[in-house]
């Protein structure tokens, strides 16, 4: 059988071909080998920014649970199979309400992702365009995308491909790269409900990335809401004059990553007299 582990990742040879990337996307997890050396592992750019407190996420989930519970009640209390067993049942479904929620988004973003990837391989390759997603959801994201494409001269340089920090040892996949309107541009596309506010730092990272290896500065960083449900787009542009300080905090937020990783790693013989005591 073939290995399901090495099915999943992929390779990128990046600065001249002096570092190979393997990015195993399933796992988000990546390790990268620089001259040849031993490969080792680093972080990715939005894992690194999960380090910071997301104040919505606990209302959000405390409100899926309760809609769960609520809605399933309600279907209950319709029927004729109403017991004492079957809410306490719901009540523990409603456990994982949240991460199914979640996990659905992330379906989306994913798949209109990857629509866009293979409609910029498209217009690179001048082939015709890729037929348009069936479900709903999906196709609205691409509808906002498509909508704001149309309204620009955009030239695609690299979509779609992950950069690393020799600097600083850490990777990222930015959407699209090139040219908008004549300026340098990257591009990052969001199917969540809003752009939150690290997505600053995340985008300055990835500029960043792009000229320390390309040696071009980018000049305009984009991030676009595609509505999932009206299909309608919100750009947000992030000033160049923003630029450094945006990186410099995503700097601070990565040094604190990187130390609470230290500190919560346990020591191997901890970890086997644990295992020992089991």
């Amino acid at each position: 059988m073939p290995d399901k582990d090495k099915q999943d990742k992929q390779e990128f040879s990046l600065y001249g071909g002096e570092v190979v990337l393997s990015v195993n996307e399933k796992a988000h997890t990546s390790q990268v080998s620089e001259l040849g050396c031993k490969p080792f592992k680093i972080p990715h750019v939005t894992t690194v920014l999960n380090t910071l407190a997301k104040p919505a996420i606990a209302p959000w989930s405390i409100g899926v649970c309760c809609d769960y519970i609520y809605d399933n009640l309600k279907l209950l209390m319709t029927g004729n199979s109403f017991s004492i067993e079957t809410v306490f049942r719901i009540v523990e479904q409603a456990r994982n309400a949240p991460e199914y929620e979640r996990q659905k988004a992330a379906d989306i973003g994913t798949a209109a992702h990857d629509w866009l990837e293979s409609y910029w391989l498209s217009v690179v390759r001048k082939t015709d365009n890729p037929e348009l997603p069936e479900d709903g959801p999906v196709r609205n994201c691409v509808d906002a995308a498509l909508s704001w494409i149309k309204e620009h001269d955009m030239k695609p340089i690299l979509f779609e491909r992950p950069f690393y920090s020799r600097l600083h040892k850490f990777t990222g996949k930015e959407d699209f790269v090139g040219l908008v309107d004549g300026e340098l541009a990257i591009i990052d596309y969001k199917s969540s409900k809003q752009i939150y506010p690290e997505t600053a730092l995340q985008t300055a990272a990835y500029a960043k990335m792009y000229e320390e290896e390309f040696g071009t500065p980018v000049a305009r960083r984009w991030a676009l809401k595609l509505g999932k449900h009206d299909g309608k787009v919100e750009p947000k542009p992030y000033k160049p004059e923003t630029l450094e300080a945006d990186y410099d905090t995503f700097l601070a937020v990565f040094k604190i990553y990187d130390r609470l990783k230290h500190l919560r790693r346990v020591p191997k013989k901890e970890k086997a007299d644990f295992l020992e005591g089991l």
